[in-house]
This record gives structure tokens, sequence and C-alpha cells, in this order.
């Protein structure tokens, strides 16, 4: 039967491929569409590595200092820490270079071994872990007195310390090779700790290398832009016109903007879903259109096989082998389809557009497209199949 069936799809091929089109096209949305959903479905399981609970951070737009003035702004940004630091609403304070939901970052990227590594970096002050939350694997936080070591001590999240070093342990070991011609003052880098994975940039997003460095209030070579705050529970919005206040005592030549971390993530989460809402209201609306098209070309068939259909019926074949011939033929059609389609999403991977589509989200996505348009298929035959059993044996006479 399956013989007969494929020679009835190849002698109908002008429009079975137009057919084929519709359902490859419409299968490769949906696969993408449930590729980038399952992506965050999955991402938003998995813990972030910090608490946004509580915790604010302070923007502060400083002008650029030199000389005289650089120490000046030092000594400013410790009267920034010690006054936010002296509130009754505040647990804890420190310098955090880029605190987490704020779309701005710094990368690192060097080679190692003759492999490209890259990771995110974060400037942290001491207690920096307290006010964020964060876990230590293995070694210690940063400390005071780790300014006169003969090193430049960094943190790796357990990420980069597996890429760079494997199963060896971590602590104490140099990762990259010291410049040809190392500048005055340099330091090799050495890692002192690794802790949990952190996701900064929010629980919907991906698991990135990252790496922590030192940076106290008042460095002579980097500015202070952000300080987060670990604030007491129940503290209102309120009191961020408090802390703004206080602040321009402080310093009045600076501006000053203050953030909570928790209205950062709602207003993330809403855009992610929105992505999603918006990317799945597209690919409906383009099944429906499928749908209905491949529908109505279904139909028109069964209408113009009227005659080979009544000479089945005459010849003896029953209502359910009749609707049995017109699904098989259907599902042969969706099936070809859905193979080119299948054969082009797992290229998608390798084209390095999607850099998200990990080996084992690519086959979860493949399932529910296949499984998504095998349904949609079966569906939209039921009916004209259903028509095709309506046809009586009498109805071949009509024709000559």
């Amino acid at each position: 039967m399956i013989r007969h069936i494929l020679r009835l799809v190849w002698n109908r091929k002008a429009g079975n491929i137009l057919i084929m089109a519709e359902i490859t096209i419409s299968f490769l949305v949906v696969f993408l569409v449930a590729a980038l959903a399952l992506f965050l479905f999955h991402n938003g399981r998995q813990p972030m590595g910090f608490s946004s609970e509580d915790l604010w951070y302070v923007t502060i737009d400083a002008p650029r200092t030199v000389g005289d003035e650089a120490a000046e702004r030092q000594e400013l940004e410790r009267q920034v820490l010690r006054e936010v630091a002296s509130m009754d609403a505040v647990e804890k304070v420190a310098v955090v270079a880029y605190p987490p939901y704020v779309n701005s970052n710094s990368i690192r990227g060097w080679d190692l071994d003759g492999r490209a590594l890259q990771s995110e970096l974060t400037y942290l002050s001491d207690g920096a872990e307290e006010v964020l939350k964060l876990e230590l694997v293995s070694g210690r936080w940063f400390q005071p007195g780790d300014e006169e070591l003969a090193f430049k001590p960094v943190l790796m999240n357990e990420r980069l310390a597996a890429e760079i070093f494997g199963d060896e342990d971590p602590l104490s070991r140099t990762f990259a090779d010291p410049p040809k011609e190392p500048r005055e003052g340099y330091k090799e880098s050495r890692v002192i700790g690794v802790f949990t994975d952190f996701r900064r940039n929010g629980e919907f997003s991906s698991l990135d290398n990252m790496m922590l460095l030192r940076r106290q209030p008042g460095d002579p070579d980097r500015q202070m832009y952000t300080v987060a705050l670990r604030m007491r529970p129940g503290t209102t919005a309120q009191y961020e016109e408090t802390v703004l206040e206080r602040l321009d005592r402080v310093a009045p030549s600076w501006s000053f903007g203050i953030r909570s971390v928790e209205v950062e993530r709602e207003e993330y989460r809403r855009g992610k879903i929105l992505q999603v809402v918006l990317a799945a209201s597209l690919a409906g609306f383009l099944v429906l259109m499928v749908a209905l098209g491949l529908l109505g070309v279904l139909w028109q068939s069964v209408t113009l096989r009227t005659q080979e259909i009544g000479l089945r019926r005459a010849t003896g074949a029953d209502a359910r082998q009749i609707c049995l011939q017109i699904l098989t033929e259907i599902m042969v059609v969706a099936v070809l389809a859905l193979t080119v389609g299948a054969v082009i999403a797992f290229q998608l991977p390798l084209t390095g557009l999607l850099d998200f589509l990990t080996p084992a989200l690519t086959f979860q996505a493949l399932g529910v497209a296949l499984a998504f348009m095998m349904s949609l298929a079966l569906i939209c035959g039921f009916y004209p199949s259903w028509l095709a059993t309506r046809v009586l044996p009498a109805e071949a006479l009509h024709y000559d």
C-alpha cells in the first residue's frame, strides 16, 4: 500500500510540493519558537547564584578627574560608602562595578594552549559577597591586605574554573601567560577562590564564564560607578529619596540614581516573556494560515478525485479504507516535508547564528515541533478524508 501511496503522491507532485513547502516553513518557525521557549524555561529553573530580594544599587555620575582632583575623588568615594553604610535601613554596602540586570559588562579574552577563552569581568570590593549573597565553593573571598600581595587575586565561577583547569584544583594557580614586556607594577593573576555559578543577567540568561576582580573605593586607577546596598527586609521604595538626599550632601557635584534589583528583575522577566508571546503569536498566525491553506488544498483534492474514489467504492473499498488512504497520503506528504525541515534545523546550530541552541535543546525542540506539525497535518486531513467517505459508487458514473 505504501508503494501505491508514494506513486499517488508523486503523480500529484506539483500540488504536493506547494503543501510540503508550507509545512516545512511552518515547522522551522515552530522549531525556533519551541527552542526559545525551552531555553528560557530550562534557564528559569536554574539558580541565579545571588539574591535579588532587598538588593538596591546606586549609580554614580562623577566628573573625570586628574592630578589633585583625582585625590579628592578618591576621598569622596570613601565618604559615599561610609555615608551609605551608616544608614539604619542599610545592612551591607559594597562596590559592584556591574550589578545584576544592568545592561553593561566587561569581557576579557585570552589564549590558553591554543584555545580562545573569554569571561565576563565584575569588579567587587571586600564584603560584596555578603551584599549579593554569593556562595563560595572553595578558597576565600577578597579581604583587607590583598593589595599588598605579590599577585593579583582573582575569583572564578565553577564553569570558568572547569574550562581552564578541568578536574585539577584551581586554587593558587595562574591562568594566563605574562606579557612579553610587562609594564611597571605588573602582577600575575592568581586564583584565590571559586564561587557558584552567578548569572548576573538574570534567571533566563545562559550560564557564562565569570571572573571577579578586587576594586576598593578610592582606587586611583578606576572610578566608582555603582554601589550595591543590601537593605533591611521591609524597606520601602520611599527610602530611596532619603539615600539620594544624604548622598547629595556628601558630593553635591556628583549625580546619583538608585534602583531596586527586584524591580529590574520584574521588568526583565516581563520583557523575556513578551518576546516569547510575540514569537508564539507570529508563529501561531503563520501556522493558522498554513492549516487553512492545507485544509483547502486537501478539500479541493478530494473534490477533484470524486471519480477515482467512486470507482474504489464500486470495487469494494469501504469507508474506513478510503479514509485511511486519504490520511496516509497526507501523512506521507507531511513526513517528507518534515524530513526536509529537520535536516535544515540540524544545520542551524552549526551556523553560529543561534548560539543558545545546544544539541540537547535542538533535539527537544525538534521533538516538540515534529509532534505539533504531525498533529496539525492529521487534524487538517480528517475533514477531507471524511468527505471522501461520503462519495457514492454511483457518482463515478457522472464522469466520462
